[in-house]
């Protein structure tokens, strides 16, 4: 009833436009033993070559649009259909070349015209359509994966970061060895930890509460306390008196108390962290 209902919304065998219409061939794409579906399919790739302009491309205001160029390659190798083939080539020039000459990606902003050429690209080097590549959850063997990383990490590695301490906990290794392999921030080489002192502490009690150790009692040190302490009268966490405020820092210091079920002023704790994020324009949102 799907394909029947996409097959319905046709218009003189396509669809609106060219990115509707490749977006379509691609969906129809594991369907095409049926004799409509394949019908359908083979008039709207003879809408779009109708479409392509003498440089390969398709024109939007006389400039190449890499969005319908990257749908259509994209549509193509699903259907697998070679799009630098001659079918596909105008006077010796590929879609390809039309990427390859345009100024995509060579700035850091991340665009929809930047995803979907980088969507057509990985097709195009894979030779196969993601669409049809992405494995679902059913189909990976993920027992076989984490009895593999349980056995890297259990024979091969001897210092547990927190990251790794988290992990490993519900990867199911045993705590005693995760605890005689912690490895604290301050004992990271420099090159890997560029955090203030705030951040860092959380990532200790992350990885001390990992390991089945007590964060109130380790190694003489209560980790605990001394986060429950640094919180001021505004409700900022700051180890260092010399310490900016940081919301990294407050999200940090908010998780790792929460992990250990320990009391705080919550409210304004979260409501310094709500206040941070105001700005719009911050670097640290899309962290946070």
């Amino acid at each position: 009833s799907a394909i029947r209902a996409l097959l319905s919304m046709s218009k003189d065998d396509a669809y609106v436009d060219i990115d509707t219409t490749s977006i379509v061939v691609t969906a129809l794409s594991r369907h095409n033993d049926i004799k409509e579906v394949n019908k359908m399919i083979g008039s709207c790739l003879d809408f779009i070559k109708n479409k392509q302009n003498s440089a390969a491309g398709f024109n939007n205001n006389d400039k190449d649009n890499l969005i319908n160029v990257s749908n259509v390659m994209q549509a193509l190798i699903a259907n697998k259909i070679d799009p630098l083939g001659n079918e596909w080539s105008k006077n010796g020039i590929t879609m390809l070349d039309v990427i390859l000459k345009s100024n995509v990606g060579k700035n850091t902003t991340v665009s929809e015209e930047n995803i979907k050429v980088f969507m057509a690209l990985s097709d195009l080097y894979k030779g196969e359509s993601m669409f049809r590549a992405i494995k679902t959850v059913g189909s990976i063997d993920f027992d076989s994966i984490f009895e593999g990383l349980k056995d890297y990490y259990e024979n091969k590695d001897n210092s547990y970061n927190y990251i790794q301490a988290l992990s490993l906990n519900k990867l199911g290794i045993s705590k005693d060895i995760i605890a005689s392999r912690l490895q604290l921030r301050e004992e990271e080489p420099e090159f890997l930890n560029f955090d203030f002192p705030t951040v860092s502490h959380c990532k200790n009690i992350i990885a001390i509460v990992s390991a089945g150790l007590d964060p109130k009692d380790y190694k003489g040190k209560n980790y605990i306390k001394i986060l429950k302490d640094s919180q001021n009268e505004k409700g900022e966490f700051k180890i260092s008196k010399n310490e900016k405020f940081s919301p990294i820092s407050q999200a940090y210091s908010i998780i790792a108390l929460d992990m250990c079920k320990e009391s705080y002023n919550v409210k304004s704790a979260i409501n310094v962290l709500k206040d941070s994020l105001k700005d719009k324009r911050s670097s640290r949102l899309t962290r946070l």
